[in-house]
C-alpha cells in the first residue's frame, strides 16, 4: 500500500518564530481512504479471532457497520505518529527548496540534513535514512 495523498507545510510570514501552517492532506486521494477501510477490516478480522480474545482490551470493535461508517470513523480518529518527511523538496524546479548538495536555495551557509529531504515516508523507522542523509551532508561539508 502506498499513500497517494500529500500534505503541505507553509510559512506564515518572515518571522522565524511564527508557527507554520501544516495541512496533513489525509485522505485527499479517495484510494487512500479505501485502503484505510480495507486495512481496518483486515485488522478487525484478526481482532475478532477467538485466539485474540485475551488481547482485545476494552475498546469496542465497530461491529456490523458499512464501509462508509468505517470511513467516517477513520476520518475522525486517524492521526500520525510517524515522522514527517518530504517537507523540503530537493531539485532544480521552482518547487524545490533544497539543491542536490542539501543546500537551502537562496540562503547562504544553510543545509538541511533530516527527514524533510526524504521524498516519501520510509516503510520502516526514519533513523537509518536520516543517518544516510547526515553522512551525505558531512561528505558535502568536507568538500
Amino acid at each position: 500500500m502506498s499513500l497517494r495523498s500529500r500534505g503541505s507545510v507553509r510559512l506564515t510570514g518572515v518571522d522565524p518564530a511564527s508557527a507554520p501552517v501544516i495541512e496533513t492532506g489525509y485522505f485527499e486521494e479517495p484510494d487512500d481512504l479505501r485502503d484505510a477501510v480495507d486495512a481496518y477490516r483486515f485488522a478487525e478480522a484478526i481482532a475478532r479471532a477467538e485466539v485474540m480474545r485475551p488481547y482485545r482490551g476494552s475498546r469496542p470493535l465497530l461491529g456490523n457497520v458499512s464501509d462508509d461508517e468505517v470511513a467516517a470513523y477513520i476520518r475522525t480518529t486517524a492521526l500520525t505518529c510517524w515522522h514527517p518527511c518530504g517537507t523540503a523538496r530537493i531539485g532544480v524546479d521552482g518547487d524545490a527548496v533544497i539543491d542536490a548538495e542539501l543546500r537551502v536555495r537562496g540562503v547562504e551557509n544553510l543545509r538541511v540534513a533530516d527527514a524533510s529531504v526524504l521524498p516519501r515516508v520510509p516503510s520502516a523507522n526514519t533513523m537509518a535514512p536520516c543517518m544516510v542523509v547526515g553522512h551525505r551532508a558531512a561528505t558535502f561539508l568536507r568538500g
